[in-house]
């Protein structure tokens, strides 16, 4: 049976913002091990930056309402301390969680400012990731548009800085919305784009994504 266009797409969409977190063990230890340093009540940078990862080890394991109360957590620290980085990937976060219970309006407003904070920061690598997740939220709702403008200036940042995994996350989803829309051959081409970093990435679930976009274009 033919993979619904809309189903497929959400297969691409969401290990963009899991696939590249490093597992340095397990999970459930890693989570342990965050929530001790959490425990310590520290106010300073240290202490956004182990909320942020808290709440992303959280999301990875699908633990959705906990991730959220962290990645607040580190809003209001960061916000707090004036960590702007830290304030950008907790409004990073908190749009994931969002996100993965359909709250779109939330998650248009936490991703908007939280590319608003990473140009401030003039963080390229920031900026390119969250244009990919607003052309994903935009094609989620049917602004094909708005989708592939965001899309195509996450992928021309990455190409910029020879960021490969932020090259890799977008052009799937780039060619999926070509695919859509019906420009077939668009669409190869983007998905096409992804063979010569494969062997780079050395990574299946990525591999898989490359495949599935390709049968499913044929």
């Amino acid at each position: 049976m033919a993979v619904n266009r809309k189903d497929f797409y959400s297969l691409i969409f969401i290990p963009v913002f899991s696939l590249w977190s490093v597992v340095f063990f397990g999970q459930n230890q890693k989570i342990d091990s965050l929530k001790r340093i959490v425990s310590t009540e520290k106010k300073d940078t240290t202490m956004v930056l182990a909320l942020n990862a808290l709440s992303v080890t959280l999301l990875n394991n699908e633990n959705i309402t906990e991730s959220l109360v962290y990645s607040e957590q580190a809003y209001k620290l960061a916000d707090k301390l004036d960590d702007k980085k830290g304030k950008a990937y907790a409004l990073k976060n908190m749009g994931l969680a969002e996100y993965y219970q359909g709250n779109f309006m939330l998650v248009l407003d936490y991703w908007s400012r939280s590319m608003e904070t990473f140009e401030v920061l003039q963080d390229t690598i920031g900026i390119a990731n969250m244009s990919n997740n607003l052309g994903a939220v935009y094609y989620s709702q049917g602004s094909h548009g708005k989708a592939i403008d965001y899309y195509l200036e996450s992928l021309r940042l990455a190409e910029k800085i020879k960021d490969t995994l932020r090259i890799i996350s977008v052009l799937p989803n780039i060619g999926a919305i070509y695919g859509d829309m019906l420009n077939y051959d668009s669409a190869l081409r983007y998905f096409n784009q992804m063979e010569q970093y494969l062997k780079k990435v050395n990574n299946k679930q990525v591999t898989s994504y490359y495949l599935m976009g390709i049968g499913e274009i044929y």
